[in-house]
């Protein structure tokens, strides 16, 4: 097993994608827009890549967040955001979310949804892709409304993940351009933006680091690829014992400096379990593997070993079914007509891929 998360090309397995899926064996898959085009292709791209994958369950994910986070428009879904629903105050309308959310993407064939966000919104809007996403500006609010909406997905089957750690509310630019520096102690953000984190640690199935440079924490690091971080605080301090993602590290907040065959293996040094490669994957991953491949043989084995307890937990999507569907449709569209949307954010790739 290759220990990265891919991004693919595009609706289909290339001949090429075949070939590196067969021999190096990533363990797991991140779909975008640019990949769901209809439901019957969707289901048979999920089940191909479960089917190429040998004795063990890949990570099969995508960000399903709502709102303007949303992978699945080609296929006439649409699901509120954090922002909408936490302005809306609806208990039901957040648990009904979670519910078709789960079961839509199961049926779609995938087992990991890479939500909540559990960042602390800015009461001043930032450039820094968050705006709408987040479900509230105190600590307490973005665990209760994310908790309910993370313990939904989990009950009702799927592997979830807590994303940015530690938390990049006041981040002032877009990691997909550039690097945020937030200057915070490491006091100040156990008190704020990893009380979240902390209190939902044990109903995380995954974790997602945060493309940000925190000089008072590791100055030399990015929390993506910081043992600082990762080690100490994430495992040590908090105890956390699920999967731990990288965001994207095609982002230009890392690839500007370290392109992926380099940032790749720093990250699983760094304790990572599963970098991101999201973008122009089949042209770089023979050297991300190289590079891999020169780790340390225990880090690689103490990684493969959590990858695999975690994923042992994923549950197997249901056969599709058609009926199903189009109830989930319905109840989609009767959320969307409910919930009213709580205001316009600044453009994103985020929204775009």
């Amino acid at each position: 097993m290759l220990p990265v998360i891919l991004g693919l090309e595009t609706t289909a397995l290339t001949l090429r994608e075949r070939e590196i899926i067969d021999r190096l064996q990533p363990a797991g898959y991140i779909l975008f827009s640019r990949n769901i085009e209809s439901v019957e292709q969707t289901r048979a791209l999920t089940d191909e890549l479960r089917a190429r994958s040998l004795n063990f369950q890949p990570v099969v994910g995508i960000d399903q967040e709502g709102g303007r986070v949303i992978r699945t428009a080609a296929l006439g879904l649409q699901l509120p955001g954090a922002a909408d629903l936490a302005s809306f105050g609806s208990v039901a309308s957040i648990i009904e979310t979670a519910i078709v959310s789960t079961f839509t993407l199961r049926q779609l064939g995938f087992n990991t949804n890479f939500a909540p966000v559990l960042d602390l919104a800015s009461p001043s809007p930032q450039a820094n892709a968050l705006p709408s996403r987040c479900w509230g500006t105190e600590p307490q609010q973005v665990l209760a409304y994310a908790g309910i909406f993370n313990r939904n997905q989990r009950h009702y089957g799927l592997m979830t993940c807590g994303k940015h750690f530690p938390g990049m509310g006041k981040a002032e630019t877009d990691p997909h351009s550039d690097l945020p520096v937030i200057h915070a102690t490491l006091e100040e953000f156990i008190t704020e933006d990893i009380v979240p984190f902390m209190a939902l640690d044990d109903e995380l199935s995954g974790v997602m680091l945060a493309h940000i440079l925190l000089p008072d924490i590791d100055p030399d690091n990015p929390a993506s690829l910081s043992r600082t971080l990762i080690e100490q605080i994430l495992r040590e301090r908090l105890d956390y014992r699920g999967l731990v993602y990288t965001d994207d590290l095609c982002m230009g907040s890392i690839a500007r400096t370290l392109p992926p065959h380099l940032s790749v293996p720093r990250a699983l040094e760094a304790g990572c379990d599963l970098p991101l490669v999201c973008h122009n994957v089949m042209d770089i991953i023979d050297g991300i593997a190289e590079g891999i491949a020169r780790i340390c043989p225990q880090t690689m084995h103490d990684t493969i070993r959590r990858v695999e307890y975690n994923m042992h937990k994923s549950c197997v999507p249901p056969k599709f079914s058609q009926k199903q569907w189009d109830k989930l449709m319905s109840r989609a569209d009767t959320l969307c007509r409910t919930v009213p949307s709580a205001g316009s954010a600044p453009g994103s790739p985020v929204q775009q891929y």
